[in-house]
């Protein structure tokens, strides 16, 4: 209970405290969300990495703790307390747990996401991608363009640039074919996200 216990510490907004004493507030609770987090990411293609974070680190069962702050995350992230999922992310480092590529790609999804509500995501976002690359992990296209969409939205095209020189130098490369990994294409993209979100905010002031 120790490791679960930190890892709900930044749980103290009402709502998510309620929500994480419900669903993981014992470690049996914990082990049946468990599940259904697993069963969600393999739902969204991640299922090697979902295996890869519940394997059990003794013939006891017992979750390693890199599962356990992780669910954390994934449950702060579902009552959409982004910043407080972050917080415990940051934690986690802090307390000298090592995360996994599954950690990563719903930290760095999630607030390239989330990148229109609070500006400081994308870089975080960004961060974290370099940090996979540099720990030779193979962040899926899906991060990628998740990323490159919150660059697009929320900053000018060098910054753009700068990240996709980045992430080739380290030897990144999209499993799919991504057209916007392409310079001349990028910057094309970038302009026609930015055009959206100009007409979705004017829509939206429009219903005011």
């Amino acid at each position: 209970m120790k490791v679960l216990k930190k890892a709900t510490k930044y749980c103290e907004d009402k709502d998510l405290k309620e929500m994480c004493d419900m669903n993981i507030g014992d470690y049996d609770s914990l082990n049946e969300y468990a599940i259904k987090v697993f069963d969600a990411m393999a739902n969204d293609t991640l299922a090697d990495e979902a295996k890869e974070l519940f394997k059990p680190r003794s013939e006891s069962a017992v979750l390693p703790d890199v599962a356990i702050y992780t669910i954390v995350i994934w449950a702060c992230i579902c009552s959409s307390k982004i910043k407080a999922a972050h917080n415990v992310y940051l934690y986690m480092i802090a307390n000298g747990v090592t995360p996994i590529s599954c950690t990563y790609i719903i930290l760095i999804n999630t607030l390239a996401n989330n990148s229109s509500s609070y500006v400081n995501f994308v870089r975080c976002a960004k961060k974290y991608f370099l940090e996979m690359l540099d720990k030779g992990m193979t962040p899926p296209s899906s991060s990628y363009m998740a990323v490159f969409k919150a660059i697009a939205r929320q900053e000018p095209v060098v910054k753009a640039k700068e990240f996709l020189e980045q992430i080739q130098a380290k030897g990144f490369s999209p499993k799919l074919d991504v057209p916007h990994f392409d310079v001349a294409y990028m910057e094309e993209a970038m302009k026609a996200l930015k055009m959206a979100d100009v007409l979705i905010n004017a829509k939206k002031l429009q219903k005011l």
